[in-house]
């Protein structure tokens, strides 16, 4: 007998294997020279399921999963993925379940926006995204650089860093204050504290934030681990970060510099920022300052839950 329910962590070793399973059948299936995809830490798995213990399912049959999604809520800006069901049993409706649960959680949660990502190649999940009313937007794109330097580089004058991990329970306090602050300036609907917590407790990320005489500037957070152990450990993989919307061009050097420095703390060599082409200056800023891309995805959101954030916005958000 099949049944739906709330994921729990017994259930990620069999989630991992469905993942996996999966998703090289889809690379396969779209004609990918390096097709397999490897199962995933199990730390990471952990992490994606505190998120938002809410909106992440299963679907089991005879006690085997066979297919699963996760859900994610940053304030009340909310996304799912991903999302998977093994190759053998696909095309049974197992999918459709899985989307409307995710939604349905995650509307009940009170998001504002919901959508998703997926690979632009894939025209079955084009098709199955749009039957579940998601229509297609921008491209997100990992854009990257390398680090031409081996030391850390001082900011310009005025500024400085407070790194979530290195304060102190009280000072962590007051850091999730001023970023969700910050955040809500960005997105109206974004609240970012509680991933930097998850980041820090699961080791594999942190939060920074910029300040400028006092008064916070830009936040980033970012993975400085692998997301599986096949996986080369090179990138600071920035996948939520803002500039105050006032005048985000004049804090960007130590932006930069930030992020460079955390990234030479940590022992990688290149920084990774995870972007929507819906903010197309920051894009053609990532250009000029010799970012290139490497990967793209297609974003999808649900009719009705469009994103809310100005275009204009230096916003930096993946939703992987």
């Amino acid at each position: 007998m099949m049944t739906l329910r709330l994921m729990t962590p017994s259930d990620l070793p069999q989630v991992n294997q469905v993942l996996s399973l999966a998703f090289t059948y889809a690379r396969r299936e779209e004609g990918y020279k390096d097709y397999r995809v490897p199962p995933c830490r199990d730390a990471f798995l952990q992490m994606y399921l505190a998120q938002f213990l809410d909106g992440n399912y299963v679907i089991e049959d005879k006690h085997r999963v066979i297919g699963f999604v996760f859900s994610h809520m940053w304030g009340t800006v909310g996304w799912l993925g991903p999302l998977a069901v093994t190759p053998q049993r696909q095309g049974e409706g197992l999918g459709r379940q899985l989307v409307e649960a995710a939604v349905e959680a995650l509307k009940q949660a009170g998001a504002e926006t919901i959508g998703l990502e997926t690979m632009p190649r894939n025209y079955r999940n084009l098709r199955f995204y749009a039957r579940h009313h998601f229509h297609p937007t921008f491209l997100t794109v990992d854009m990257v650089r390398p680090i031409d330097r081996r030391h850390f580089e001082g900011l310009p004058p005025g500024y400085e860093v407070l790194q979530f991990s290195k304060l102190s329970h009280s000072q962590q306090a007051n850091f999730s204050y001023l970023a969700d602050a910050l955040a809500t300036q960005v997105d109206p609907h974004l609240m970012i504290a509680n991933e930097v917590e998850l980041a820090n407790f699961y080791q594999f990320g942190d939060g920074f934030l910029l300040m400028r005489h006092g008064r916070s500037v830009a936040f980033a957070v970012a993975h400085t681990e692998k997301y599986y152990h096949e996986e080369p450990r090179k990138y600071l993989k920035v996948y939520l970060a803002g500039l105050e919307p006032e005048s985000p061009s004049a804090h960007l050097p130590a932006f930069f510099t930030m992020l460079e420095n955390w990234a030479l703390q940590c022992h990688l060599s290149a920084l990774m920022l995870r972007m929507s082409t819906r903010h197309q200056q920051i894009f053609h800023r990532l250009v000029q300052n010799d970012f290139h891309p490497i990967h793209s995805d297609v974003r999808f959101v649900l009719n009705g839950y469009e994103e809310k954030a100005p275009s204009e916005n230096f916003y930096i958000n993946k939703w992987e």
